[in-house]
């Protein structure tokens, strides 16, 4: 493929016909920038001045890129063979194929060291430690410095301890170990801190500053733009008006000048300067006095964030060089530990690469070989490229790094990955370097139709300006006027009142929006929503497997698991640090943690409950609860008379289980064990016959091939790996799921926008678009030019506070240099939420669906959703601003009302109920034992199962009983803050005449419902009915069936959308009867369509008041049921 053939557009053949310059694509997504790079690997293999395949570089940041890279290639040499175009050739580059450098940076600078290792000083044998491994060695030399430097009473760790407690100076060392710039360490060590503060001050008034007056100056805004459109009457008010529209335009030149500022501020008031008699309406006036709110509030916020103590920034420089040196002796000591198993930790890789190319001596190129000279070097993704990184491409490609030799493919829109020290602004310096005609970008868009583009470039044109940055659409839409390709989604509880109770919860909010989406997800679906296949390209029907979740942070998907379940949706959660999340992989860290330690309860609990030996919740309670504790329970299981006897049995293996693989624990290697765990359990069977069980089972193989690696460390323990992994599960890094060829199928997937990297999908959803951004609660830190930072102590005896905002603690004593760093990352943090935001709109290739639990009203709180209201009107979808000539406006549809819940759901999701109601619930509970079997001669036609039509309905049991009823059904009693007076009423409208002891009785009985376990869950409840009449004919379809009668107390829906129902027991009646009348309720009303009933509960009301819940309402439980009513003599 060259820059002459017919399938490559013009934008794509352009760079490819550069010479005698390096070429730097800016390639916008969704323009085929694989393409292109694969064109010019290829074409450099061509022709009369074709180069040898090993001359040719290309590095990727992902090992799936270079495989997709490599097999782009080897299709593309596969094509020409069959063309008959020098297939010898082709052949030939095949056969090397493999072994040609395509790889990651960590890969290339691999062989780079151990062509070179004699000049490295290291092994040429040298292993390439994985991050686990580093990970232990890396603990295990922290810990024995800390010891070392403890016993011999170091200054700088003594001093640091008594500061800030020994375990975060320890997390503060280990922090600055992983990270990657932390290399520049050692520039620090001999600094005074007068020089510290002085580089701080320089850093405030140069940068951090100036961006707290950009935001200054951005909140101010609408009042300049309010007043410059209109004036009021009052002449005091005309001349504030004047003053300020002099003065606001020029905050940011004025910083130093707090009495002008001041000014401004006593000038942004409405008092004394008239009324909304004197503007051009009651609502001009209510817009300018928020307004002028919103200035003054702006200039205290500049005011307060501008504070900073003197003394605590001369201390946080000397804590922070102090931290600087323990960190540099820690790294001494892990560096030395790594040589000393023969090994290298990625960063290594890098490092010394860059020590080895910065000793080739200017104008030489870095390798003289002639079989291994490089002749082009192509790099993908590279805005993801950091500083060291960076140098390196620019020295391996020396002396002719701008005239030819590199071809750089990337997007500074896309860079997504400041965790591993990316900065976008690297590819733009490089750009801006090369000479003009390197410099060339794509910008026509082959993934996504006209209606998403045009959305896209509209909401994204003040962030990314620029000619290149919008995006030219190359294919068509799929022509359905009445389904806009992009549509909002505001959820709103419109039938509440602001003033009807407290103000719901991130979470409350959460669920309302999950459960809008997934009804309008369901109900475009079921109305026919339209995509283009991309095997085919035909319009067809949209199926769930089209669908993409992609979320900012992955920590609140289960709302949106529960509202995609109810609506019977199957789904499949992929996760941010996915590996480390699935349910597997914690199942085998539970299993490892109890043979390293046999009294970890947590973990012991964890394996019991899991497949491995699938104890019951009621089990797991009795072992717990019946002795000291889990670990003697599980010893005593055979002495436990409550434990039901398939648990006693799964308790007896599995005290036996871990009891054998604990004898082999440190007798064999360590992926032996766990393959023997795999073996003897049937853990693996148990995975199989999950959802998406391939990829589980995958996902187990991999732990062991973890733990393979880690055992081929000399002297790595079970001890060590395990505390690996829980390390891991605390702060999880960016693990992928093992792959498997079985992938998402046609569920829907979750996943968060950084694994969507590079992936497309036909229709994308970005919910809880409005999170509020994370707050850092970091103690340390790292900076280029700031040196190490130390967050000051707080005043003694104040309490620790995090604002999400600006991440300063209220109570510390602030710090200049913390004060700088703050401003800077959190002015990085916004720029590269617009970017991620960038990433998940531009995924889509049919339609995009934004949506967040927000009303008109409510206060934008992330940079997504800010971006949006700037651009865009909430309510109606119409763009606000004035778009460049020839744009086209996109066609928005916005849904703020309800969709309708689906007729008759499909799943019922097992959504856990609360663990100590469900303790409470298993304490009170009376085991239901199979009865004997009872031959019934003469079945009665008809059974009466409502306890107040019963033969004993005039007793005072029955009366409390029905009012008990009666109250329960009664709205108001969820509402009530006074039960008694409550009370009162219902027993005024219902039984005038009630002995005042009954009254007492009845307050009391309330009283203890309202401290029951689902009184919150009820209170809560988003559907609630009362009183249902039920009848029905059983055994079914036989003419000898008996008819039950009964009635449903109450039924609800939880936040999980399923319904529970609640039945108060007859006054002095049989356990056996309550139970049946409940699984008959439950049974009837989830075949009257009121379901699907999750749970039913039944509360007696006798001399001892107990709660009994039934999840099983099928065809056996009732019979057994049945035998048992009959067998107590209450049917006949």
């Amino acid at each position: 493929m060259s820059a002459s053939d017919p399938r490559l557009s013009r934008q794509q053949a352009s760079p490819l016909a550069v010479e005698g310059a390096s070429v730097a694509l800016s390639a916008g997504a969704g323009c085929g920038k694989t393409t292109v790079l694969t064109a010019r690997f290829l074409g450099d293999l061509e022709g009369p001045a074709a180069r040898s395949l090993s001359s040719i570089v290309a590095l990727t940041f992902t090992e799936k890129a270079a495989r997709e890279l490599r097999q782009r290639i080897r299709h593309q040499c596969r094509e020409k063979i069959a063309a008959g175009d020098h297939p010898v050739h082709w052949r030939a580059i095949l056969r090397g194929l493999e072994a040609a450098p395509i790889g990651t940076f960590h890969e290339y600078c691999g062989h780079w060291l151990r062509r070179h290792a004699l000049e490295a000083g290291i092994d040429p044998d040298f292993v390439i430690l994985d991050a686990a491994v580093a990970g232990s060695i890396r603990d295990e030399a922290l810990a024995k410095c800390l010891r070392q430097w403890l016993a011999a009473q170091d200054p700088d760790l003594i001093e640091l301890a008594v500061e800030y407690g020994l375990g975060r100076v320890r997390q503060g060392i280990a922090d600055l170990l992983v990270e990657s710039s932390s290399g520049l360490l050692g520039e620090w060590q001999d600094r005074l801190p007068a020089e510290v503060v002085a580089i701080w001050q320089d850093v405030w008034s140069r940068e951090g500053r100036p961006l707290l007056a950009q935001k200054m100056t951005q909140a101010v805004k609408p009042c300049l733009e309010t007043l410059s459109h209109y004036e009021s009457t009052h002449p005091l008010m005309r001349e504030r008006r004047a003053f300020l529209l002099e003065h606001l335009p020029n905050l940011e030149a004025n910083l130093d000048r707090e009495e002008w500022l001041l000014a401004i501020r006593e000038h942004a008031m409405v008092r004394g300067a008239g009324s909304k008699v004197h503007w051009p309406s009651p609502e001009i006036h209510e817009i300018v006095t928020a307004n002028f709110k919103a200035v003054r509030d702006a200039i205290d916020k500049y005011f307060d964030k501008c504070q900073w103590d003197e003394s605590a920034t001369l201390e946080a420089a000397e804590q922070g060089l102090r931290l600087a040196r323990l960190a540099l002796r820690a790294r001494q000591a892990y560096n030395l530990a790594k040589r000393s198993r023969g090994g290298l930790d990625f960063d290594d890789l890098l490092t010394m690469t860059l020590d080895l190319l910065r000793k080739v001596p200017e104008g030489h190129r870095p390798d003289s070989s002639t079989d291994l000279a490089i002749e082009r070097l192509l790099v993908d993704e590279f805005q993801d490229t950091d500083p060291i990184q960076s140098e390196i491409l620019e020295r391996l490609a020396a002396p002719e790094s701008l005239t030819g030799r590199l071809f750089l493919v990337g997007d500074f829109k896309q860079s997504i990955y400041r965790f591993r020290g990316a900065q976008p602004e690297i590819f733009q310096d490089f750009r801006d370097r090369f000479p003009v005609a390197g410099r060339h970008a794509l910008t026509e868009n082959f993934r996504s139709v006209p209606e998403i583009l045009h959305f896209v470039n509209a909401l994204f044109a003040s962030t990314f300006p620029g000619p290149e940055t919008a995006l030219n659409p190359r294919v068509a839409g799929v022509g359905r006027p009445d389904q806009p390709a992009i549509e909002f989604i505001w959820a709103t509880e419109t039938e509440v009142s602001p003033s009807a109770g407290p103000k719901p919860s991130a979470h409350d909010r959460r669920v309302l929006e999950a459960r809008w989406l997934a009804r309008r997800l369901r109900q475009r679906m079921e109305a026919g929503w339209k995509v283009r296949d991309r095997g085919t390209g035909e319009i067809r029907d949209a199926h769930p497997g089209d669908l993409a979740l992609l979320f900012r942070a992955m920590t609140d998907v289960g709302p949106y698991e529960a509202a995609l379940d109810e609506e019977g949706f199957d789904y499949h959660t992929v996760g941010g640090a996915a590996f480390y999340v699935q349910q597997e992989v914690t199942d085998l860290i539970n299993v490892l943690s109890v043979l390293e330690d046999p009294f970890d309860q947590v973990a012991l609990a964890g394996t019991l409950r899991s497949p491995f030996f699938c104890l019951s919740d009621n089990g797991l309670f009795w072992l717990t609860t019946s002795r000291l504790d889990l670990v003697e329970g599980l010893e005593d299981a055979d002495q436990i008379d409550e434990l039901p006897d398939l648990d006693r049995q799964q308790a007896r293996r599995a005290r036996d289980m871990l009891a054998r693989w604990r004898d082999f624990k440190d007798q064999e290697p360590i992926a032996t064990l766990l393959n023997r765990i795999l073996d003897e359990s049937g853990y693996e069977a148990a995975l199989l016959g999950e959802s998406l069980g391939v990829r589980k089972r995958a996902n187990a193989r991999k732990l062991v091939r973890m733990a393979r690696r880690f055992d081929q460390q000399r002297g790595m323990t079970l001890a060590a790996f395990v505390a690996r992994l829980r390390a891991d599960l605390k702060r999880p890094p960016r693990e992928e799921q093992a792959a498997t060829t079985d992938e998402e199928g046609n569920s829907i997937r979750l996943m968060s926008i950084h694994q969507a990297k590079g992936l497309e999908f036909p229709i994308v959803v970005l919910p809880d678009l409005n999170r509020r951004p994370a707050g850092r609660l970091d103690s340390t830190a790292f900076h280029p030019v700031l040196g190490p930072l130390v967050r000051p102590s707080r005043e003694p005896g104040s309490v620790p506070t995090a604002s999400t905002e600006s991440d300063v603690d209220a109570n510390s004593r602030q710090s200049l240099g913390w004060l700088t760093y703050q401003t800077l990352e959190q002015r990085a943090d916004e720029d590269e939420s617009l970017r991620l935001f960038y990433v998940a709109t531009t995924r889509a290739r049919d339609a995009l669906i934004l949506s967040s639990a927000l009303s008109p009203a409510d206060k934008a709180t992330s940079p997504a959703m800010s971006l949006l209201d700037e651009r865009f009107d909430r309510e109606t979808g119409k763009c606000r601003v004035q778009l460049p000539a020839g744009w086209s406006v996109p066609a928005i549809r916005v849904t703020t009302e309800r969709p309708p819940a689906s007729g008759e759901p499909k799943k019922g999701g097992p959504w856990p109920f609360p663990l100590i109601e469900t303790a409470e619930v298993i304490e009170q509970a009376e085991e239901v034992v199979e009865p004997p079997a009872v031959l019934i001669e003469h079945r009665p036609r008809f059974i009466e199962l409502d306890p107040g039509l019963g033969s004993e309905a005039a007793t005072s049991k029955a009366r409390l009983n029905r009012l008990t009823r009666i109250a329960l059904a009664d709205p108001g009693w969820r509402r009530t803050r006074e039960p008694a007076k409550f009370v009162a009423r219902v027993v005024g409208r219902h039984d005038p005449l009630l002995p005042s002891r009954l009254f007492n009785q009845l307050v009391g009985r309330l009283e203890t419902w309202s401290r029951g376990p689902i009184a919150k869950a009820l209170a809560e409840a988003e559907v609630v009915r009362e009183d249902i009449d039920w009848s029905i004919a059983w055994p079914p379809a036989r003419t000898d069936a008996s008819v039950f009668h009964g009635k449903i107390d109450v039924l609800f829906r939880d936040r999980t959308g399923a319904a529970q129902i609640v039945n108060v027991g007859a006054p002095g009646g049989s356990a056996g009867r309550d139970r049946l009348s409940l699984l008959l309720a439950m049974h009837t009303a989830d075949a009257m369509g009121l379901g699907p009933i999750r749970l039913g509960w039944q509360w007696s009301t006798g001399e001892e008041e107990r709660w009994r819940s039934e999840a099983d309402f099928d065809p056996t439980s009732i019979d057994l049921a049945i035998r048992t009513f009959f067998n107590e003599g209450s049917g006949g």
